[in-house]
């Protein structure tokens, strides 16, 4: 492997920096066992960087649609606008970035930390094969600075566009929109997860028990 492709695939030959090369005389059957399993630690690693890149480009397009979408707002709500049209609006801004806060959690980093293991579980196969000790540690979920970061500048974003809209309609009411907006999305999500963990812990069983047969 060239010295540009190992740039290219951080990480992925750290063993042979460690260990040396592949020991002479290997048999070319394992030989070709080690160099696919290389390749698919490279792939995997490629994917976590394509996904970064992915999450970045998706970012920006969200916080340009909220700029956009908050300059309409503020030009076309008239000042003595009722509340049930800035109401909606105010939770839609708030809306926007829990989304994008979602998207972030289960899409990107859920997903980047499996591709990361797998692409692990790979480099720590050939050091087992070759009879080294792993080095690989798998990553636990959870959810990184970056991916606060990212959510972060949207909520600014979409609590920039609330506040100026109560300033506008003299509504300052509103800002009390986004906190209770979270607090309900919050403890919906809570539900979901807490259904989702129960589900899984239950063990599998049959539908009917002896008792419902008649």
């Amino acid at each position: 492997m060239s010295e540009a492709d190992d740039k290219l695939t951080p990480g992925h030959w750290r063993f042979r920096r460690e260990y040396g090369d592949l020991p002479a005389g290997i048999d070319p059957e394992e030989a070709r066992v080690l160099d696919a399993l290389a390749h698919l630690h490279r792939l995997e690693v490629e994917r976590f960087y394509d996904r970064r890149k992915l999450e970045w480009r998706l970012a920006f397009t969200l916080w340009a649609g909220l700029v956009v979408a908050g300059a309409l707002a503020l030009d076309h709500v008239p000042a003595d606008a009722p509340g049930i049209i800035v109401w909606p609006l105010a939770i839609g801004f708030t809306i926007m970035p829990y989304l994008h806060y979602v998207f972030e959690r289960e899409a990107m980093v859920q997903g980047a930390i499996s591709g990361r293991n797998r692409g692990y579980a790979m480099s720590n196969a050939v050091l087992v094969r070759l009879g080294w000790k792993p080095t690989y540690p798998l990553y636990p979920y959870r959810t990184s600075y970056a991916h606060y970061s990212l959510v972060g500048v949207s909520a600014v974003l979409a609590g920039t566009v609330v506040l100026l809209l109560a300033a506008e309609t003299r509504e300052y009411v509103l800002l009390l929109a986004p906190p209770a907006t979270v607090a309900v999305l919050g403890y919906l999500d809570f539900l979901v997860h807490l259904t989702r963990n129960q589900r899984s812990a239950d063990p599998p069983g049959d539908d009917e028990s002896p008792s419902s047969v008649h």
